[in-house]
């Protein structure tokens, strides 16, 4: 059966090096750190520790997070561009441009077809029209349009001959001046054409795109198929998120994006399954929630599988559970396969029905590394010790799903001579 499903299965491994994928997930790579420093900003500000606000207001004031408020307004005023210009970028490199090329190209044609010709009030016609969060989607389109654009008129470069004794660097200028002027001016006429006959063109990105996008990925199907998945591909030795992250990312950056500003306003979070409810709920010590298979192996009879449980324990903590998936091994064995996909499972049923009744609250949204060990996650990542909870809860949910199969394995090894 293992065989079949590799066979079948196998193929989506390489989804992850689709130009286009990896051009995104390029882009994002260069956005999200920066997403995360904000979060860490905010989390500093807003740390659930009792007197914590108390502490500092005496210490400098009543308005001393002001400047936590200012970062977190001014990034969310143009996450849209700031994405336009990294996609742009990475997808230029990936198509033999220079990234700057490309990086230009996104920026200056989201600007074209968002901002009005005159500005009132620059705050205001940046988020309505399309250059921060609410124009995640727009952006990314924009920024690989802009650069695919690019790449294609720069296969019939103008002017084809120029004499030897030209600059190289002055060449090259002239190379990219006439598909520059061809993008701008495409990018002009069809704001043009836009503002004549259809809404604003990010409002409608965002309307047939990024709204029901977002609406689907917050919801439990859509978890669980995307755990489901990676777990699955993780059980035949393909890096899973590696490939369901190629789609899932602009995704769990949008709900994250989402609940980080509710979380600084101070308003209800809107979202659940947003990227911090995959980092830190479902899989804990990495693919597959391994941490509770390393608990389960430290008590087993079998003495090389207790050695092995010791030693992936300490690494299983932070995140990384190479040594059971190769060294036990997961991989490729029928035995393990099936807690291996199931405890996620069970993990996002169980969040997500916490969540939801209100027994625990929402994900703030905070985007922490995801080398941060449970407890300590759970705790930051909603606000209160319930998550902490909630994470223990789930560790010795997933202990118990993985004990009769690990006891299995133990007696198949014993009665083989270790194989």
């Amino acid at each position: 059966m293992m065989e079949k499903l590799e066979k079948r299965l196998a193929p989506l491994g390489g989804v992850a090096d689709w130009l286009v994928l990896r051009s995104l997930r390029d882009g994002l790579a260069a956005v999200v750190p920066w997403v995360a420093t904000l979060s860490l900003v905010l989390l500093v500000v807003n740390l659930p520790l009792p007197g914590w606000d108390a502490f500092w207001q005496q210490l400098l004031g009543p308005a001393w997070h002001e400047w936590a408020n200012v970062a977190m307004h001014g990034a969310s005023t143009l996450m849209g561009l700031a994405l336009a210009v990294a996609v742009g970028a990475s997808h230029a490199r990936n198509r033999g441009l220079r990234p700057a090329v490309g990086a230009v190209a996104g920026g200056l044609a989201l600007t074209i077809l968002t901002l009005p010709a005159k500005l009132t009030t620059w705050d205001a016609a940046a988020q309505a029209q399309g250059l921060g969060t609410g124009g995640l989607f727009f952006g990314i389109l924009v920024g690989l349009a802009a650069a695919e654009a690019l790449a294609w008129l720069s296969r019939h470069p103008w002017p084809r001959r120029l004499p030897a004794a030209v600059p190289p660097a002055v060449a090259q200028s002239l190379s990219e001046l006439v598909p520059g002027v061809v993008l701008v001016a495409f990018c002009a006429a069809l704001r043009v054409a836009a503002d004549a006959w259809w809404p604003p063109l990010a409002r409608l990105a965002d309307t047939w795109v990024q709204g029901p996008l977002l609406a689907l990925a917050d919801t439990m199907p859509a978890q669980l198929l995307y755990t489901g998945l990676s777990s699955l591909l993780w059980s035949l030795g393909i890096n899973g998120p590696a490939v369901v992250n190629a789609v899932w990312s602009p995704l769990g950056l949008g709900l994250s994006l989402d609940n980080l500003q509710a979380f600084a306003a101070g308003l209800p979070l809107p979202h659940i399954y947003t990227q911090s409810f995959i980092d830190f709920f479902t899989t804990y010590g990495g693919g597959g929630s391994t941490l509770s298979l390393s608990l389960v192996l430290l008590g087993v009879g079998n003495a090389e599988l207790r050695r092995t449980g010791r030693l992936a324990l300490a690494p299983g903590v932070f995140g990384i559970n190479e040594p059971l998936l190769f060294g036990l091994p997961i991989v490729l064995e029928p035995m393990l396969a099936v807690p291996f996909v199931l405890v996620p499972l069970l993990n996002v049923v169980v969040s997500g029905a916490a969540f939801n009744l209100g027994w625990v609250p929402r994900p703030n949204g905070v985007m922490l590394p995801w080398t941060t060990p449970p407890l300590v996650s759970g705790w930051l990542a909603t606000g209160s010790w319930r998550g902490a909870a909630l994470q223990l809860l789930e560790l010795a949910l997933g202990a118990a799903v993985y004990a009769p199969f690990v006891r299995r394995l133990a007696n198949r090894r014993a009665a083989t001579g270790g194989r």
